[in-house]
């Protein structure tokens, strides 16, 4: 889990909850500030009018066809929070899909979770021309990460991605995703 900065006192056991001298335990400890990993969001990003653009930029794969990536990382500001992004690629990370024409597919994840977050988070992805084209919630309870795959869009076509902390009532200020 995220934990503050202060100390803390481990008690490790077995699974059957033993332990003793002939038990022994290795402890992994990701001691890095969470402000050094990827950008960060800025605000005020909190509606469809103001979004931060996440820098795209271009790969090429081990096949030498170009894909982009980007990551950004961002605080749930107060309960309820929702923030806006706004990705797009270059035209020319695009390829044919099975009916012939040129497109790109979009893959969207988020892993706050595996990275200590105890947020649970939605995603909403819209066109260019404001429809949905993809929502997803995620779960506490099963898996708090998200992955939606096989966006197709037109190349180039700027996305609205929304992400909020979702339903699930574990995040307060200051949790990030």
């Amino acid at each position: 889990p995220a934990l503050s900065a202060g100390e803390w006192i481990l008690a490790l056991s077995d699974a059957d909850g033993g332990g003793g001298p002939n038990h022994w335990f290795v402890v992994m400890l990701n001691a890095n500030t969470s402000d050094n990993n990827y950008n960060w969001e800025s605000e005020p990003n909190d509606g469809a009018a103001a979004p931060n653009a996440i820098d795209m930029p271009e790969y090429d794969n081990t096949s030498g066809k170009p894909f982009s990536k980007g990551t950004v990382q961002g605080f749930v500001d107060s309960p309820g929070d929702t923030d806006f992004f706004t990705i797009t690629a270059p035209e020319e990370s695009a390829g044919e899909n099975e009916d012939g024409e040129m497109t790109q597919w979009v893959v969207l994840c988020m892993n706050s979770a595996g990275l200590g977050s105890s947020i649970a988070p939605g995603l909403t992805v819209y066109g260019e021309d404001g429809s949905i084209l993809a929502e997803q919630d995620s779960s506490a309870d099963e898996n708090p990460n998200l992955r939606t795959e096989n966006i197709e869009i037109t190349p180039g076509e700027e996305l609205v991605v929304q992400v909020n902390p979702g339903a699930e009532l574990l995040v307060t200020p200051d949790e990030w995703y």
